[in-house]
C-alpha cells in the first residue's frame, strides 16, 4: 500500500535530525556531481550503470533498475541494475499494463511509493519482484522526448521501510538527469546522421518528385485537376519529410506520423494503435501509402461526406508465418464506394501502383482490398515486415563500457 508522505510506518525510530541532515546534504552533493558527470560522460550506457550504482548507495537498497520503454511499446527492457542475477540486465523484460508496478507508474504522474508489496491493492507487482522477495520500494517516470517516455527508474529493498516525500524527490532528479543525458545523446546522433544524409535525401526527394509529375502529368487529365493532385502529393512529402527531419532521419513515432499525415482531415479519421517505433525510410514510404489512401476517401468515400461520417485507421504487430514481427494497417471506409472502380487491384492509376510498389515490391509485405461484403464499406489491409530500427553509431570520442 502506497503511504503519504505525512503518516510514517510503525518502522524502527528514524535517526536524529542532525545525521538525517547530514546525510541528506551529503546525497545532494552526490546528485550534484553525478549530474556534472552525466552532462560530461558521452557514453549513456555508463552513465545509466553509474545511476543505478549510485542510487543503491544513496537509498541504501539491494536492487536498483532502469527500464527502457522498447520500440515496439509493448513491454520495458532493463537495461542498467545492479542486485540482479547474471544475464538479466540487458535481457530481462516487463510488462506495461496495470498489473506491473512499472506499468503502473507509466500512467502515474507522481513516484510510486510501496511500503509492502504483499499488501499492495493497486497492483499486483511481476513476478520478478516477488522472486526476488521485495518488500518496499519507490519508481518513477524517466521523460522521453516527444511526450513519449524513456522509461521507468525503479529502486528495491527487502526489508520494510519508509520512503518519504525527500527520498522521491531525490530519485525524481536522477531521473531527470538520465533523462537529460539521453536528450543530449540522441541530439548529437541526429546532428551527426542530418549531416550525412542530407545530399543522398535531398537527390531520393528529386527522383521521386520527377517521378510523381511524370505520372500525374498524362496527356489525359485536366490540367487544373492534375495541378491539385500534383500539388496534395508534394504537400505530403513535404511533411512527411519534415517530421522524420526533426528525428534526425533515423527513428519516428507512428502515431506521429499518422497525425501528420492525415491533418488535413482534423477529426474525420479515428486512430487506434501502440506507440510504436520504426525506421524512417519505412515511415516515409507508408507516408505515401496513407495520402493516396486518405486522398481516395476524399473523393469517393467518408472524407467527401458530411462531418458525421469518419473513416478509420488502426494498427498491430503480429508474429508472421516466418516468426517475424508484421505490421498490420488497416483503413477502413465505411462507404462502399470509398475507392474509385477502377482503383482495383487491376487497376492503373498511379495511386494504387505507388502502393502496390512500395508495400509489395519495396517492402515484401502484402495488400488486401475488400469492398462492399457484407455492407462493410471498403476496407484496405496492409501487412508488412516491421524492420527494426538500425542500432544509431556513437556520437564521436564515445565509447562502448565493458
Amino acid at each position: 500500500m502506497q503511504e503519504p508522505f505525512d503518516q510514517e510506518p510503525r518502522l524502527a525510530p528514524a535517526p536524529s535530525s542532525a545525521t538525517a541532515l547530514a546525510r541528506r546534504l551529503a546525497h545532494q552533493k552526490q546528485i550534484a556531481e553525478f549530474g556534472t558527470y552525466a552532462f560530461t560522460e558521452p557514453d549513456y550506457q555508463a552513465v545509466m550503470d553509474r545511476a543505478v550504482e549510485l542510487a543503491a548507495e544513496i537509498f541504501d537498497v539491494p536492487l536498483t533498475k532502469i527500464l527502457k520503454f522498447v520500440d515496439d511499446a509493448d513491454s520495458l527492457k532493463l537495461v542498467a541494475g545492479r542486485g540482479w542475477d547474471d544475464g538479466l540486465v540487458g535481457h530481462g523484460r516487463v510488462g506495461i499494463d496495470r498489473e506491473s508496478q512499472a506499468g503502473y507508474t507509466l500512467l502515474s504522474e507522481a513516484p510510486v511509493v510501496v511500503t509492502d508489496l504483499a499488501r499492495e491493492t493497486r497492483f499486483s507487482g511481476p513476478p520478478l519482484l516477488h522472486e526476488y522477495s521485495v518488500v518496499a520500494g519507490m519508481s518513477v517516470i524517466i521523460a522521453g522526448a516527444a511526450g513519449r517516455p524513456f522509461g521507468v527508474f525503479g529502486i528495491h529493498d527487502t526489508r520494510a521501510r519508509r520512503f518519504d516525500e525527500s527520498d522521491a524527490d531525490m530519485l525524481v532528479t536522477l531521473a531527470n538527469i538520465v533523462a537529460s543525458s539521453a536528450r543530449q545523446r540522441e541530439a548529437a546522433e541526429r546532428r551527426n546522421l542530418a549531416s550525412r544524409e542530407v545530399a543522398h535525401r535531398s537527390g531520393n526527394l528529386l527522383q521521386l518528385v520527377r517521378s510523381i509529375a511524370s505520372q500525374t502529368f498524362t496527356t489525359d487529365r485536366v490540367t487544373r485537376e492534375a495541378e491539385r493532385v500534383f500539388s496534395g502529393r508534394l504537400a505530403a512529402l513535404s511533411r512527411a519529410n519534415q517530421l522524420l527531419c526533426e528525428d534526425g532521419w533515423s527513428t519516428t513515432r507512428l502515431i506521429a506520423l499518422v497525425k501528420e499525415v492525415l491533418t488535413v482531415f482534423p477529426g474525420r479519421v479515428e486512430i487506434q494503435g501502440r506507440d510504436i517505433v520504426l525506421p524512417a525510410d519505412f515511415c516515409f514510404d507508408l507516408s505515401l501509402i496513407l495520402h493516396e489512401v486518405a486522398t481516395n476517401s476524399a473523393k469517393y468515400g467518408a472524407l467527401s461526406r458530411e462531418a458525421g461520417v469518419r473513416a478509420s485507421l488502426s494498427w498491430q504487430l503480429e508474429a508472421g508465418a516466418d516468426g517475424r514481427s508484421q505490421l498490420v494497417l488497416t483503413w477502413h471506409d465505411p462507404v462502399t464506394d470509398a475507392a474509385p472502380a477502377g482503383s482495383a487491384r487491376a487497376g492503373t492509376g498511379f495511386g494504387q501502383r505507388l502502393i502496390e510498389s512500395l508495400a509489395e515490391h519495396k517492402w515484401a509485405g502484402r495488400v488486401k482490398e475488400t469492398r462492399g461484403e457484407g455492407h462493410q464499406g471498403y476496407r484496405l489491409v496492409l501487412r508488412l515486415p516491421a524492420p527494426q530500427p538500425e542500432p544509431r553509431s556513437p556520437p564521436a570520442g564515445s565509447h562502448t563500457s565493458g
